[in-house]
């Protein structure tokens, strides 16, 4: 009897631990149920847990692309004269508005630029060649009878990429070998480093300063035609002493040697002017230039006028080689002829 009673209560004891484990273990269940829940609620509604990575069509690393498109800052670079030259000629000149060697004057501060006090605004328009002859009389070229090729053939071009062009188009004599093309090894020269740039000399194939050039080959005449690049961001007078320091470089290593400034080119119609150069700034200029040669005592060539279309005011445009500022073959058959019937005589 007392037996049978102890087995109950054993029975009876394992029935209660039995239930409290199966309670224990039912709450731990919903515990474990409702932190799941309460997580979830934390992400905003219909957002997963785990972003998928977006790809583009052409991207396979798992990442999203962002279109490079084109760079709408970047002007493109006009054509200039094509050219196979080997190291011993320079290579396609750059673009004269190219800002990456830009004539932002001797001070990389200055952003005074075209709107210094000495640099008005140039709004009358071309000036005629007979106003220019008038003002500028015993410095301007005037007409002469033709001198013929030879007087071409004894000329030194001196200049950035409109100069470079003749040896580019073979205007000249030798053709692409010509002996008289002097710019540096680009292909272009920029009016405030043009007494600190090394230019290619073709007599030795050295690359030397103007004025270790000059000293070597003491030319007869110089015909320099520089500043294009400079209307776009030299005040008048950073232009013009550098200019000056210019043709003060040549007398000193080369006193009898005759120098004439030609005028800038203008530009044509088509003519891309958001990249800061336009004719009223290039016709400006080219009074800043007449200026310096009549400071200086050297002549002043006035070829502009002979390279404007009907208008007047922009380059012919069967003159240009499809940038707008570049001469073609027949533009500079233009020049070659005005240099030759207005001779220094």
């Amino acid at each position: 009897m007392n037996i049978n009673k102890a087995k109950n209560n054993q029975d009876s004891f394992f029935y209660k631990i039995m239930a409290i484990v199966a309670l224990a273990a039912l709450a731990a269940i919903i515990i474990i149920i409702g932190l799941s829940s309460s997580g979830k609620s934390n992400a905003p509604a219909g957002t997963p847990d785990t972003q998928p990575t977006v790809n583009s069509p052409a991207d396979t690393n798992g990442t999203q692309n962002t279109p490079s498109g084109d760079d709408p800052g970047t002007p493109d670079t006009p054509n200039t004269p094509n050219t196979t030259d080997t190291p011993d000629s320079p290579n396609t000149p750059t673009d004269p508005a190219d800002t990456t060697s830009s004539e932002s004057g001797d001070d990389p501060s200055d952003t005074t630029g075209n709107n210094d006090e000495d640099s008005p605004s140039y709004a009358d328009g071309v000036p005629t060649e007979a106003e220019m002859m008038e003002k500028y009389k015993g410095t301007i070229l005037e007409k002469t009878e033709d001198a013929g090729q030879e007087y071409i053939d004894n000329i030194i071009f001196l200049g950035d990429s409109t100069t470079y062009g003749l040896k580019a188009y073979k205007m000249l004599k030798d053709g692409k070998e010509t002996l008289q093309v002097w710019t540096p090894i680009n292909g272009t020269l920029s009016l405030n480093r043009a007494t600190i740039d090394r230019i290619y000399y073709p007599d030795t194939k050295e690359e030397i300063t103007i004025s270790e050039t000059v000293k070597k080959a003491k030319p007869d005449m110089m015909v320099i035609t520089l500043g294009v690049n400079g209307v776009a961001t030299l005040s008048e007078t950073q232009f013009k002493d550098a200019y000056v320091d210019l043709i003060d470089t040549i007398k000193k290593a080369s006193p009898n040697t005759k120098i004439i400034l030609q005028s800038i080119f203008p530009a044509a119609k088509r003519y891309d002017t958001t990249k800061g150069i336009d004719n009223d700034k290039i016709n400006r200029a080219n009074i800043w230039v007449a200026d310096v040669a009549k400071e200086c005592g050297v002549k002043y060539l006035y070829t502009a006028c002979a390279l404007l279309g009907e208008d007047g005011y922009y380059m012919n445009d069967s003159y240009q080689n499809g940038d707008g500022l570049h001469l073609n073959e027949i533009g500079f058959e233009k020049e070659l002829n005005y240099i030759r019937t207005h001779a220094y005589n």
